[in-house]
């Protein structure tokens, strides 16, 4: 389709030569939110690795906007459009805000930067205010904004988020989501989204891939998966109660 920014063809990576994800398909149009969800050992942070560059495909082909970027290393994916924010190390702690902003736009020219910063102030008030503060004095709601806002300097056309809820209060959680993550694809951009608060995260997906044991073992549009009356069977099978019990404690609050 000619939306598609990202498309993820059988993708097949792991490590020393053992395969972790199988033939993984995946896209990303813009403005559209791709959610991957998956039990703990699924392989969505090796499925995500892939994605960003930092691991090699064994098989399969990565696209994007209309090129094969599957020999591309992490280095060119970012500088041409794909931006990451990872669920950890996402800010430099003793850094300012204005501090991250900068490093984010380090390709930038001064002028470009400047500009860049300004508009990330725009779009988010509440780090104007907090300019001059060190990330780790931020709240983890601060923080992930700024992690975001790190990211956006880049104007990546594709952004990737590894469980931006992780550790947040669920008040919190349902902000970044709502607020962030959605304003971030009204504007064009496509947005594949990793985590575990799966009520949550699939109330503004619009498409979902569960991962099992490294392959997709469901994929529809965020209308069919929200849809769906016991979630816990596309995870575990209809028949696993303590395995149930171990998904409902994955899930998180909503």
């Amino acid at each position: 389709m000619p939306d598609q920014l990202l498309r993820v063809t059988g993708a097949t990576a792991g490590y020393r030569g053992v395969p972790v994800v199988r033939e993984v398909d995946i896209a990303v149009g813009a403005s559209e939110i791709a959610l991957v969800v998956g039990p703990n050992g699924a392989g969505k942070s090796t499925f995500v690795k892939a994605v960003i560059g930092e691991l090699p495909l064994m098989s399969g082909r990565i696209e994007f906007n209309g090129k094969d970027v599957s020999g591309w290393g992490e280095e060119r994916r970012a500088a041409g459009g794909i931006g990451y924010v990872p669920q950890t190390r996402d800010v430099f702690p003793t850094l300012s805000v204005i501090d991250n902003l900068e490093v984010g736009g380090f390709r930038l020219s001064p002028k470009e930067c400047k500009q860049a910063i300004a508009q990330m102030f725009e779009r988010f008030p509440a780090l104007e205010r907090l300019r001059h503060r060190k990330a780790r004095q931020l709240s983890g709601g601060e923080r992930k904004m700024l992690a975001i806002a790190r990211a956006l300097m880049a104007d990546p056309k594709v952004l990737i988020l590894d469980e931006p809820t992780a550790g947040l209060a669920p008040r919190i959680a349902h902000e970044v989501l709502e607020d962030l993550v959605v304003g971030l694809a009204k504007l064009g951009r496509g947005i594949l989204l990793i985590e575990q608060r799966v009520t949550l995260a699939s109330a503004v997906a619009s498409h979902v891939t569960v991962l099992v044991d490294g392959r997709v073992s469901y994929a529809a549009r965020g209308d069919e998966f929200r849809a769906v009356p016991d979630v816990s069977a596309l995870f575990f099978g209809s028949g696993e109660a303590a395995e149930r019990s171990s998904w409902s404690a994955a899930r998180g609050p909503a």
